[in-house]
């Protein structure tokens, strides 16, 4: 039997509906269908819920797009650099802010393995976390993972506290892991003040308590630094976790650390960041930087 005409149209109609909307989930930065169905719900859920606010962004480097399906967006540093961004760690939120202020790169997250809940896999996944066990002295398959993630051009996502923040601490010492990384690549930084998070007692809470009503300040800001770079500062890369501690703790209005490592970390950025409630009581890392940086 011949289709009737309607019924053709109507099946036009749906195939072309099909294609737009599919065209619409693939915009975003891993051109990945069902990705960009969770891209676009973070898109609407994070401002109305938290009420994110991202500061500084005209200080992302470019961006170069993925070269294909498996590859992943990336920030291009200095003379062709890669880039790793460095975040001071306040929730379990705080990956997927970073992801929506970086709209056209998508960095690699390193986490700490007891994080790991099995029902979010396609989750991990999709977002290629690199695991690391923190549990153990060093951890060389999550190192290699990342040294070779940033030698083929890509960019990596870094807590570098290891930890998150508490009520008493609103700011860990940096772990040293991160100079490995940057002797070993020379990688440029793009460090990145998160404030106003408010307190949860634990990691995933920050998910669904609404920032709004939690914080004094009503809303979490993302403040992106200028490009952090070692090589043209003349800072050792040993050197390099201390100097980015200090200047993180200038931007949050914190006392110094000292030493003289503070004092080269002062390259002119953004005005301060509005501070957010002193940190809460932590649970742990949910993202942490490499070996040597677990604690």
């Amino acid at each position: 039997m011949t289709p009737h005409p309607p019924a053709i149209l109507v099946a036009a109609l749906a195939w072309l509906v099909w294609a737009a909307l599919a065209h619409a989930l693939c915009r975003n930065p891993r051109r990945h269908p069902l990705g960009g169905f969770a891209y676009g719900f973070a898109r609407l859920y994070v401002p109305l819920w938290h009420g994110l606010r991202v500061v500084g962004a005209e200080n992302l480097p470019p961006a170069r797009p993925a070269a294909d399906r498996d590859a992943l967006p990336a920030l291009v540093g200095p003379a062709g650099r890669p880039v790793i961004v460095v975040a001071n760690h306040t929730a379990g939120l705080d990956p997927l802010l970073i992801y929506l202020a970086i709209p056209h790169a998508f960095p690699r997250f390193v986490m700490a393995a007891d994080m790991r809940v099995g029902s979010l896999e396609d989750f991990w996944s999709f977002g290629r976390i690199i695991f690391i066990d923190r549990h153990r002295g060093s951890d060389h398959a999550a190192l290699r993972a990342a040294l070779n993630h940033l030698r083929a051009g890509g960019t990596l996502g870094l807590f570098p506290e290891g930890r998150i923040r508490t009520s008493d601490v609103p700011l860990h010492p940096f772990q040293p892991g991160l100079a490995l990384l940057l002797a070993r690549t020379k990688a440029a930084v793009l460090p990145v003040v998160i404030t106003g998070t408010p307190l949860h007692p634990t990691a995933w809470a920050s998910l669904y308590v609404p920032t709004r009503l939690a914080s004094p300040a009503g809303r979490i800001t993302l403040t992106i630094m200028p490009i952090f770079d070692h090589l043209a500062l003349g800072i050792r890369p040993a050197d390099a976790p201390a100097a980015l501690e200090s200047l993180f703790r200038q931007q949050l209005g914190l006392p110094m650390t000292p030493g003289p490592a503070g004092a080269a970390a002062r390259p002119p950025g953004p005005p301060r960041a509005p501070q957010g409630p002193p940190a809460g009581p932590g649970n742990g890392p949910s993202a942490i930087s490499p070996p040597a940086a677990a604690r």
